[in-house]
């Protein structure tokens, strides 16, 4: 079966006036019709179950536009198939006018025909999708045995195709491969239905007995998992049984240490608190010696206050006892009130108080004849000398 589309391609891939390329798109056609009717036959097939008939196959327009497709595409890389060459004409892009390219296939959704334009640097290489009135057919490509498809076999894979689109086919679509050999083997039959019942019949029985390997298969990979499993629940009784032992061995290597620690703790601990009664010790005899010390210091601080107000007390006395002895001579009250106006009363050691008391009396009395210095030296001398033996 073919499409409407398919057979505008067709049309273009006849030049007027070659009869001999007529041939070999009547050989194409042929190829793509019995490919087309395999893949319909596998579809039924495939789906059985479900009551599907190749009329209902036939009869929807998507699916046979499917069939149509990957029937193409099995026989051009099987077998080849026929390029073409094209131009581009009457296109509303004006830069793709004139140009050059090859067909490669039709777009059912969109439409259009897929035509790689020629460039500067390839041919064939710039894809772009044009209606079949901007396409002109200008030549075919020869199938030579450069381009000839080397491919042996095609996987057909339409398990998606019919579950997307229209849904008034129950079916799944349906996945197999095709080769060259079972092309030519229907061919070679009385009849393409009897080489195509041949070929679902040798299906069936590869898929009875793929079944029956993969249930084999099946029952094996269960018995390997059953001995796996044994396999791994002896292993993890024996990691188990292992690590219950290695963790006795550690609890008693950690007791072991454990006991070593406290006892090297209890040594450490002793040794600590000897360094502490030490420290304590000699704390506590610094702290005496300290106390004693403040002790002294501050004895002598009272001994020493006592000795400074003592001697003040002793300055201040003699000045008292000059003052009163001094009444009957002018002379000396006069140089002991002008001593103690140019020193003052306030002296802390009675020694520096006398002999600056001496030292000002004999300035004071260069300046006093000879006989009056001697009869005043001897006054003052007898009152400071009886204050001074006094005290």
């Amino acid at each position: 079966m073919c499409s409407l589309p398919y057979l505008m391609y067709l049309f273009l891939l006849i030049p007027l006036n070659k009869l001999n390329r007529q041939d070999k798109i009547a050989k194409e056609d042929d190829s793509i019709n019995l490919i087309s009717q395999l893949i319909t036959s596998e579809v039924v097939r495939k789906n059985k179950d479900t009551g599907l008939t190749e009329d209902q196959v036939n009869d929807n327009l998507y699916a046979s536009q499917v069939i149509a497709d990957e029937s193409k595409n099995a026989n051009d890389a099987l077998f080849g198939g026929i390029k073409c060459r094209v131009k581009v004409a009457g296109s509303e892009r004006q830069d793709l006018n004139g140009r050059m390219g090859t067909l490669r296939y039709w777009d059912a959704n969109e439409k259009k025909f897929c035509v790689g334009l020629d460039t500067k640097k390839a041919k064939d290489c710039e894809e772009h999708f044009l209606s079949p009135e901007n396409v002109e057919p200008i030549g075919s490509i020869p199938r030579t045995d450069k381009n000839k498809s080397d491919m042996q076999s095609y996987h057909v894979d339409m398990t998606n195709d019919f579950l997307s689109q229209e849904g008034d086919l129950s079916c799944i679509g349906c996945q197999f491969t095709i080769d060259k050999a079972t092309i030519a083997s229907i061919r070679s039959a009385e009849s393409i239905p009897v080489g195509l019942a041949a070929f679902s019949l040798e299906q069936n029985k590869k898929e009875k007995a793929l079944r029956k390997k993969e249930a084999k298969e099946r029952r094996q990979a269960q018995e390997e998992e059953k001995r796996m499993e044994e396999e791994d629940r002896k292993r993890r009784a024996e990691k188990r049984k292992a690590k219950k032992e290695n963790e006795r061995r550690k609890e008693k290597a950690r007791q072991e240490s454990m006991s070593k620690l406290q006892a090297a703790k209890n040594a450490k601990m002793e040794r600590m608190m000897e360094e502490e009664r030490e420290r304590h010790a000699r704390k506590h005899e610094k702290e005496e010696k300290r106390y004693l010390r403040e002790q002294y210091e501050e004895k002598k601080k009272e001994w020493e206050e006592k000795m400074k107000k003592a001697k003040a007390t002793y300055v201040k006395e003699t000045i008292e006892r000059l003052k009163k002895d001094g009444e009957e001579s002018d002379f000396f009250r006069e140089i002991l009130a002008e001593f103690l106006d140019e020193y003052g009363e306030e002296w802390e050691e009675p020694s520096d108080f006398h002999r600056k008391l001496e030292e000002f009396l004999k300035s004071k009395d260069k300046d006093l004849k000879q006989d009056e210095t001697e009869k005043r030296i001897k006054e003052a001398a007898e009152i400071l000398g009886k204050n001074i033996l006094s005290a």
